[in-house]
């Protein structure tokens, strides 16, 4: 009977030795008076690499008077700790402006988001016109080769857009250029 109960024992000590190691290990900067505080990084930004001071004689490239007046000093580590906060991304860029420019006549149908029409006309030679994103959903050309269409400064490529020199696109809510689903 006594050696089952030396046995049961040495069981709960195995077990308690198991559970309690590894709290210790975690929490031991506690118990030496040294709390480090946690980092947070984006884990979309690989850290900058972590300098390396040599450890073995000869791949020292400073002279020996250098390394025996430095103390080695052990860098504490400071642990990452994970995070669902969101992280601070930068502005989004301005939403594209569409601009159109009409270097012979052309007929334009633009509807809105709301399906109405927002321009329905014989446009002239010459002239211009501007949306902001938002204002147009819909954009059907006539006499599409005689438009040149910039999305915020770009040269928009009418191509895969035209057929029979009639260009029909849509505008997303950004103010891209896609083309028309029915």
């Amino acid at each position: 009977r006594i050696a089952e109960n030396l046995g049961r024992r040495a069981l709960y000590v195995g077990i308690t030795a198991v559970l309690a190691v590894p709290v210790w290990f975690a929490t031991r900067g506690h118990f030496d008076g040294v709390a480090p505080s946690p980092n947070t990084a984006s884990l979309d930004v690989i850290p900058a690499a972590v300098p390396v001071t040599p450890a073995g004689p000869g791949s020292a490239a400073a002279a020996p008077a250098e390394v025996a007046a430095a103390p080695v000093t052990k860098p504490t580590a400071t642990p990452y700790v994970a995070s669902l906060a969101p992280v601070p991304r930068a502005a989004p860029a301005a939403a594209a402006n569409l601009d159109m420019q009409f270097s012979g006549d052309s007929w334009v149908d633009i509807a809105g988001p709301d399906g109405g029409s927002v321009e329905k006309a014989l446009i002239k030679a010459g002239e211009t016109r501007s949306f902001t994103p938002g204002q147009v959903a819909r954009v059907t050309l006539g006499n599409a080769s005689a438009v040149q269409v910039q999305q915020n400064g770009a040269i928009v490529d009418l191509t895969p857009y035209q057929r029979a020199n009639v260009a029909r696109f849509q505008v997303s809510s950004e103010g891209s250029v896609v083309p028309v689903s029915h």
